[in-house]
């Protein structure tokens, strides 16, 4: 799970323990939390984007470190957002960083 902190316009979950859970139920390997703020690294924002399987986020622009990824077609972004959002981006964002994509 990955959720930026203290931001302006903080896109958040309302029920974060409860989607935790939920995601533990699918997996036998620990579902972590992390979180990144305007004055981490580069460096780190880095390396958080290349250590996970399947990351569950909100909408936003936080998801831009996924230029950083490498093999991304190896990884699964799972965005949660509104039912109005911005498709060309997303259609953008998956085309050319390579991830499979599913919308649900």
């Amino acid at each position: 799970m990955f959720q930026r902190t203290a931001t302006i316009s903080l896109r958040r979950f309302l029920n974060l323990p409860d989607v935790l859970r939920l995601a533990q139920t699918y997996t036998d390997v620990p579902v972590r939390l992390v979180t990144v703020t305007e004055s981490t690294s580069v460096p780190e924002q880095i390396r958080i984007f290349n250590q996970f399987d399947v990351l569950i986020t909100s909408h936003g622009s936080h998801l831009a470190n996924g230029i950083f990824t490498t093999f991304p077609a190896l990884k699964a972004v799972i965005e949660v957002n509104a039912w109005t959002f911005d498709s060309v981006f997303y259609g953008n964002f998956n085309h050319w960083l390579g991830y499979a994509d599913y919308v649900m």
